[in-house]
């Protein structure tokens, strides 16, 4: 897929953005792969968002595992990537199937999934406790 990061900036701005896993670790466009942030690898962090002439900024996730990563956009102030640059965006947690981002469907079919195998180990109907202590 491609595309699948987008937020609204002024028209005109230089926007990337960076990608973290759950630990805090950045990833590297230059190792495709999740490292201890260093000061004097911030250009390695950079994703670029293209402007589509409206505002509207769109940038293609990197190939990752599947997994929960966190996505922070920032506002490009000099020629290049700097460990100053603001963030202007958190698009928050991005669920990632290795290919993809997870959709409602996908979840909705996990807890299906999920429902069908519990009814599976626990096939009678639960016991509900209507006892009031006082």
């Amino acid at each position: 897929m491609a595309n699948e990061v987008k937020i609204s900036h002024l028209k005109g701005s230089t926007l990337y953005f960076r990608v973290f896993n759950s630990t805090g670790q950045a990833w590297s466009t230059v190792g495709s792969a999740f490292e201890t942030w260093v000061d004097g690898n911030v250009a390695n962090y950079d994703i670029a968002l293209t402007d589509k002439s409206s505002g509207e900024y769109i940038g293609s996730y990197p190939t990752t595992a599947s997994g929960t990563y966190y996505v922070i956009a920032y506002l490009q102030a000099g020629g290049a990537p700097a460990i100053t640059d603001v963030a202007v965006s958190s698009i928050s947690a991005i669920k990632w199937t290795g290919s993809a981002e997870e959709t409602l469907s996908d979840q909705i079919d996990d807890i299906t999934t999920q429902a069908n195998i519990q009814q599976q180990v626990y096939p009678q109907e639960p016991t509900i406790i209507t006892q009031v202590f006082e």
